[in-house]
């Protein structure tokens, strides 16, 4: 069979896992069905490559992984990692200096590490949803930068995001890139990195054109690579903002709003 769609990348929280943070059961029917008939997949996460390996061994991708937001390419089962962009050590130390421990809860990703200097009841929570350990430190900037991070994560109270955003945009300019994970989170990164550009990366490696991709989201951070994408899709509780800009809009929520869309496109 010649199929249209022969690479899909799935985004994690909100879109393939469920509230309890497991890949739904219709789903995972859905992808390995359509993984025998020789469609390829990939996750697309902002998490941390650990935290999402152990999802893609659930799933058995044997794809490398775009975790990060875009900024890694890596292969969950041999390790091999194709890509890696990372936040400017300046770039890093300013952002930290503009956004104090006073206004949000602050931490360093660098080599599969979470360091932070804001211990609270969320950063907990944080790491268990993560499943990793948080490294803390009093003095974030000089503990975590020797070198150049792979991101940072501002977690802001609920109405800051925008305000935190902005003002990173304003202060740093283009030196480094912005998103939000979700709506507590500013996320900074290379400047380069964002789902859709490493999307297009595992696509060329493994010889598929973008157009024959499917890419699947639920948040702003989803944006680039549902544009990029063959068909972009928005899963029913994605935000309203996604899915204006989607190609298809799931009727069903997570999980089983992935598993709509491989019935739909690709089954």
């Amino acid at each position: 069979m010649d199929l249209n769609y022969k690479l899909v990348a799935i985004d994690l929280d909100g879109t393939l896992l469920t509230e309890g943070y497991e890949i739904e059961p219709a789903a995972l029917d859905a992808i390995q069905s359509a993984a025998k008939m020789g469609v390829k997949f990939t996750i697309a996460t902002g998490r941390m490559h650990g935290s999402a390996a152990r999802f893609a061994e659930e799933l058995g991708v044997e794809v490398p992984l775009i975790t990060y937001n875009g900024s890694v390419v890596r292969c969950a089962i041999s390790g091999n990692e194709y890509r890696h962009l990372k936040v400017p050590r300046e770039a890093a130390i300013k952002a930290l200096s503009l956004v104090g421990s006073d206004r949000a809860l602050r931490y360093v990703f660098t080599y599969d590490r979470v360091i932070t200097d804001t211990p609270d009841e969320w950063t907990d929570r944080y790491a268990r949803i993560l499943g990793v350990e948080m490294h803390l430190t009093e003095d974030l900037a000089n503990t975590s930068l020797d070198d150049d991070p792979t991101m940072i994560v501002f977690m802001c109270e609920e109405g800051r995001t925008k305000m935190t955003t902005d003002l990173l945009a304003q202060e740093l300019d283009s030196s480094v890139r912005l998103t939000n994970s979700n709506p507590w989170f500013v996320d900074v990164l290379h400047k380069d990195a964002s789902k859709a550009s490493s999307l297009r990366y595992v696509a060329d490696k493994l010889g598929i054109l973008i157009e024959e991709t499917i890419a699947i989201g639920d948040s702003w951070n989803d944006l680039e690579m549902i544009e990029a994408a063959g068909v972009g899709v928005a899963v029913a509780n994605a935000t309203e903002k996604l899915k204006e800009r989607a190609d298809y809009v799931t009727s069903a929520e997570r999980g089983a709003g992935v598993a709509e869309v491989l019935e739909k496109f690709v089954l």
